[in-house]
């Protein structure tokens, strides 16, 4: 998810600040089950309210740097290298 943040921010960007795109993957039958897999993935399938908030923190907190003003000087691997750190550290996973 971090990679996929980091190689298409840029496109992500316009992407979700376009409505009519907005629009169109709220609308998205294939976009949906892709977003219904990652989100099972992040929380698993019987996920209670906790794990499903903490999937979407985790979703849109990777989202939100990747696109962030602060960050976008950053080159690519550099951004990885932190998003990685810090999203291991919010689910507390070793790094």
């Amino acid at each position: 998810m971090i990679d996929l943040a980091v190689q298409r921010r840029r496109l992500v960007g316009v992407l979700q600040s376009d409505p009519v795109m907005v629009r169109f993957l709220a609308d998205h039958d294939a976009y949906a089950q892709v977003m219904e897999r990652l989100f099972t993935i992040l929380g698993g399938a019987d996920a209670d309210a906790d794990m499903r908030v903490q999937a979407a923190m985790m979703s849109g907190a990777i989202g939100g740097a990747a696109l962030h003003p602060l960050v976008i000087d950053l080159d690519d691997d550099t951004l990885r290298s932190h998003l990685m750190r810090l999203a291991r550290r919010l689910v507390r996973l070793p790094e």
